[in-house]
């Protein structure tokens, strides 16, 4: 699901053509943002550094980083003017998609992430290929849906846990008496 905002210019604000030697007044532009493994991608490739840090949240970025993940989650070039015109309001709804979880699913205990180990996209397409998720389909989801899927097949994947001394005594003591009842009965 991608987030589409229409920019407007407002009326106090001046472009200046200085090829033509007039003020310009852009258009209503719609754009559309999809926070997601590829756009994540995009802006690692830019900035050389993970975009995910431990715990596993949006990391601290500069004005320069935020505007350059706003253009990097989108498939269109955005021109200077729209971001420009980005009133705060616009910027607060940008916020909220990208910290919306976007999934019924919730996890109570993480698998992952006790490591300190940064979450840069290459492991996630790593992840994605070993459990051999759809690279095409998957890097376009929201990244809240993306790593609940993958923490989902992280759980299910692990091999089943074995029982402790006292709960395996307990398992045996009623299968023993389900076997004597068995027989008698």
């Amino acid at each position: 699901m991608v987030l589409t905002l229409t920019i407007k210019q407002s009326d106090d604000m001046d472009f200046w053509d200085p090829d033509k030697e007039e003020f310009v007044y852009y258009p209503d532009t719609t754009i559309n943002l999809n926070h997601c493994l590829l756009a994540i991608s995009k802006w690692e490739e830019i900035w050389k550094r993970p975009f995910i840090q431990p715990p596993y949240s949006t990391r601290k970025m500069s004005e320069e980083e935020i505007i350059s993940y706003i253009r990097c989650m989108s498939d269109e070039p955005i021109p200077d003017y729209v971001i420009q015109c980005m009133t705060p309001s616009d910027i607060r709804k940008i916020t909220n998609y990208i910290n919306d979880t976007k999934t019924a699913t919730t996890i109570k205990k993480r698998t992952r992430g006790g490591n300190g180990e940064a979450m840069t996209s290459e492991l996630l397409y790593f992840y994605l290929s070993a459990f051999r998720m759809p690279f095409d389909i998957c890097e376009r989801w929201h990244l809240s849906r993306l790593l609940a899927l993958i923490e989902i097949a992280d759980i299910k994947n692990q091999p089943p846990k074995k029982m402790g001394k006292a709960a395996t005594m307990r398992s045996n003591a009623k299968l023993n008496k389900a076997r004597r009842a068995g027989r008698h009965g």
